[in-house]
């Protein structure tokens, strides 16, 4: 590997903002947080403990202070040029897409075994979804 190849890219498996951010509230409250764990929803949405912009401020590091378009932009700009992204609502659409750019093969069932794991081991948009808010009501409004 010489790193001159311009296709050079990771890849990563991305899930909705709020969904992440209600499957975070919801273990948190499994996990018995001592103080997440008295929290309605909504109140953890206006807590401290609910993420603000984590993958925005990541990619555009923009850590502290407000986030502003201009930082969503670098932020999908980084994606856009650095990554090919998947969904997790659509891992295995997904992974399909990971197989066709990369030229990944599975030459024996070992391969496709191993793929099958991967994507049965990856969090569950199922398990989030038992914990289903409704877009645009004030919880959802809250975490967006």
């Amino acid at each position: 590997f010489d790193g001159s190849s311009r296709n050079v890219r990771a890849f990563a498996l991305l899930r909705h903002p709020v969904e992440r951010a209600v499957s975070t509230y919801y273990n948190l409250k499994k996990a018995g947080h001592p103080d997440v764990s008295k929290m309605s929803l909504e109140e953890y949405a206006k807590s401290s403990y609910a993420e603000n912009n984590w993958m925005v401020r990541f990619l555009s590091g923009k850590m502290d202070g407000d986030v502003t378009t201009d930082h969503l932009a670098v932020a999908n700009e980084v994606l856009r040029t650095k990554f090919v992204v998947g969904l997790l609502r659509n891992k295995d659409g997904s992974m399909e897409r990971f197989e066709h750019y990369f030229g990944w093969t599975y030459e024996t069932q070992d391969g496709w075994d191993c793929r099958k794991r991967v994507l049965d081991g990856t969090a569950s948009t199922n398990e989030s979804s038992k914990y289903f808010v409704k877009e645009g009501n004030q919880a959802w409004n809250l975490l967006l």
